[in-house]
């Protein structure tokens, strides 16, 4: 646990499965969000991982709505701790989208 995500293991005792969950919020920051980058990898469990909240980055330019364009140097952090053999993690199309048309809607 940190001042960007909380860690938890949730097991079901009906069905006997377990699996990790992250609830997490990304400083505004590249440099504060780095702390999270690293700390995401070394917990990265080895049971199903749900990761749900606000990364506050994104991992290409064409993910932002509006407002200054992005360079690389700005997803470069986020893109390499997806990457497989890092946190491994597997964006969800759909997770994707509602939240880009959440983001839309509110404006």
């Amino acid at each position: 646990m940190s001042d960007q995500e909380l860690h938890v293991i949730i097991h079901c005792l009906i069905h006997h499965f377990s699996f990790a969950a992250t609830f997490m919020y990304g400083f505004n920051t590249i440099t504060a969000r780095r702390a999270l980058w690293d700390d995401l990898r070394r917990w990265s469990p080895n049971s199903p991982w749900l990761v749900l909240g606000d990364f506050n980055s994104m991992l290409s330019q064409e993910d932002k709505y509006n407002g200054a364009p992005v360079s690389s140097y700005e997803v470069l952090d986020f893109r390499e701790c997806c990457a497989i053999g890092t946190c491994r993690f597997k964006l969800n199309e759909l997770s994707l989208y509602l939240v880009k048309w959440a983001c839309l809607k509110q404006t």
